[in-house]
């Protein structure tokens, strides 16, 4: 997921160099069940499926503060 997110934030082709056979499953998986189309020649994501992968990857980039009204560190 973060390399799907990288990719789709910047180039939107994957480097087929990037990606060893497991990723290339998962990334058939997700083009069968209609999250991703293209590759290489150019990626496109559902919105949805962008939804929860930035949703996902979130907590594991940016700082927050776990209570509301609090101020960020």
């Amino acid at each position: 997921m973060p390399y799907v997110n990288h990719v789709m934030l910047n180039e939107q082709r994957i480097d087929p160099a990037k990606v060893n056979s497991d990723e290339r499953a998962v990334l058939q998986q997700w083009r069968e069940q209609g999250h991703i189309e293209g590759g290489a020649s150019g990626l496109a994501i559902t919105r949805e499926f962008w939804s929860a992968i930035s949703n996902i990857l979130w907590p594991s980039y940016v700082a927050y503060a776990s209570c509301e009204g609090a101020e960020p560190q």
